[in-house]
């Protein structure tokens, strides 16, 4: 039987979940992109340890979102600690954090399912948001209230597109109607922000399609 070798990433995957211990994950668009068989260089980590304590562990400096980052090869890691966004200011940015919650709330204030499935340390699927069912259907779902969502951060309209077009999935319907409610809070976003996202788009011709279908486009001139 040959054992299959474990690279580099994976190592330092290891070592990062020996050093949290439990209730540690790897959430996001690794995780929906690995099941999509698709290659992914963003690792984000979440786990119950607070801010002072992943500051001790790392020696790393936490942002006052409870996160710190660090690059290796082409892999660019953060690691976060469980949190829930109470208040977002017009921004999108969370105003108002509690620290003190566990993984299915932390997972509540995410944008999207797909975006909300983990994988603990033995590659266990978490899916609580039922982004696996989900990705199965093709679909872009909010968590929870779509319109809730788009308020709170209205960059997560461009999302929806940039992942709809890069994945060929389809906007949920709720969400859909959340965008036609919300656009006009495009004009909160700031310009960089806005080209960032679209500058990952990868297939121009679906995007500028759905761009046109939602109405955005005088929003974004």
């Amino acid at each position: 039987m040959m054992l299959r070798l474990i690279n580099k990433m994976e190592l330092i995957v290891k070592n990062i979940f020996e050093k949290l211990g439990e209730d540690t994950y790897i959430v996001g668009g690794y995780v929906r992109d690995k099941l999509l068989n698709i290659n992914s260089y963003d690792i984000d980590i979440i786990t119950k340890r607070t801010k002072d304590e992943l500051q001790s562990i790392f020696s790393l400096p936490v942002n006052k979102f409870g996160g710190l980052n660090f690059s290796y090869d082409k892999y660019h890691f953060t690691i976060t600690s469980f949190r829930e966004d109470l208040v977002y200011n017009k921004n999108g940015f969370p105003a108002k954090i509690n620290f003190n919650v566990d993984l299915k709330t932390d997972l509540k204030r995410r944008d999207f399912t797909i975006n909300a499935i983990c994988l603990d340390k033995d590659e266990k699927i978490i899916d609580y948001m039922e982004g696996v069912k989900d990705l199965n259907n093709k679909i872009i779902k909010t968590i929870g209230d779509a319109n809730l969502r788009i308020k709170e951060d209205p960059l997560r309209i461009f999302r929806a597109i940039r992942l709809a077009s890069n994945l060929n999935f389809k906007l949920d319907l709720e969400l859909i109607v959340a965008i036609n409610n919300n656009k006009s809070l495009i004009k909160n976003i700031s310009k960089n922000k806005i080209n960032k996202e679209l500058s990952k788009i990868k297939d121009l011709q679906k995007a500028q399609k759905l761009i046109q279908e939602l109405g955005i486009y005088k929003e974004i001139k």
